[in-house]
């Protein structure tokens, strides 16, 4: 003959806890004197196991989002399927735990919902502005080394009035096909969510693409011709160039920092993890233990060494009569002992 199960007043399996739980308020009524009502007795035990089970889903679902996060930045497709795999997970670990009527239940799934809307929100926050700075860098790298180089090149002979006006022309033909070339591999290198794209391309290609003609234009209106041109042209470029270098390596050390701080915040949220999983250690009262009396013996004190070092003064003719007259009652003084442990 096999077990029932035991069952809720709409039918439900209970859980196990439930089951303590209402056995442990029934318990309690009865200590207090009073008749125990099994009506208000579960509807209290179902709200209790509900709001427990809103709990372990979420949680659930917050261990979901700190492996997203190690995946980031993710395009939108690949963000929002990691995001419903996560939350599938928490509605599966909160219907196992659920009981009570699906009226009370409907409210705790709005709750439950809520929460992984806020998730869902900060997560997608998050991978906006990874793939932001990820584009961005990737970006200045690839102008450093399509563009700058030649531009220096430029620079250096243009100072040394050596640029004819068709090698200036050639510069800006130059300047504006790199910029293409850019383009094209900047649309299947991208990273993150679309949204994350048009503003790097825009504060760092479209910026230092208008300085850079800016510079190739005032070259070609001077001639390079004139050495004091050349000097005061080459004092504008250098300044554009620091500004642009200052803000790069403005943006650079803002971006260590920010990944420092999201590696550290990870780090937290997987330590506090391990220490829900594993509970609260005991503590080890193996130092408190006492001193073994078997192993404590009596030795003498040892004398004071800076009695042993101090030089005695000479005693003068009553101290030697007074110290005579102690000698005899000295002797019966018992030496001082001492506990030693070995």
């Amino acid at each position: 003959m096999g077990w029932k199960c035991v069952v809720s007043p709409d039918g439900k399996v209970a859980t196990v806890s439930a089951f303590l739980a209402l056995a442990e308020a029934v318990v309690e009524a009865i200590n207090t004197g009073a008749v125990p009502k099994l009506g208000p007795l579960w509807d209290q035990v179902a709200q209790h196991e509900l709001g427990r089970a809103v709990d372990e889903a979420l949680r659930v679902f917050s261990t979901q989002m700190l492996e997203v996060t190690a995946s980031l930045p993710a395009t939108d497709e690949d963000l929002k399927a990691m995001v419903k795999r996560g939350a599938d997970e928490a509605r599966l670990k909160f219907k196992q735990l659920t009981i009570g009527p699906d009226s009370v239940v409907a409210d705790a799934e709005a709750e439950l919902n809520t929460g992984f809307a806020a998730g869902t929100a900060r997560i997608e926050k998050e991978n906006f502005q990874m793939g932001t700075r990820s584009n961005e860098a990737w970006l200045r790298s690839q102008w450093a080394m399509r563009v700058e180089g030649k531009l220096k090149e430029l620079r250096d002979r243009f100072s040394a009035g050596q640029l004819s006006q068709a090698e200036l022309a050639e510069a800006e033909t130059f300047i504006k096909a790199r910029v293409e070339e850019l383009r094209s591999a900047y649309a299947s290198e991208g990273v993150g969510p679309s949204s994350c794209r048009e503003k790097p391309w825009e504060e760092v290609v479209n910026r230092h693409m208008q300085a850079s003609l800016r510079e190739v234009a005032s070259w070609r209106s001077g001639g390079g011709c004139s050495d004091s041109f050349a000097e005061e042209k080459a004092a504008v470029a250098a300044n554009e160039r620091k500004r642009l270098d200052e803000e790069a390596a403005k943006l650079a050390a803002q971006v260590a920092k920010e990944v420092e701080e999201s590696k550290i915040r990870t780090e937290k949220m997987q330590q506090q993890r391990r220490t829900d999983d594993e509970g609260v250690e005991n503590w080890d009262t193996s130092d408190r233990a006492g001193a073994d009396p078997s192993k404590v013996e009596l030795r003498e004190k040892p004398k004071d060494e800076n009695s042993a070092t101090k030089p005695e003064a000479k005693p003068s003719a009553k101290d030697s009569e007074a110290k005579s007259s102690a000698s005899g009652s000295k002797d019966k003084v018992q030496q001082k002992k001492c506990c030693s442990v070995q």
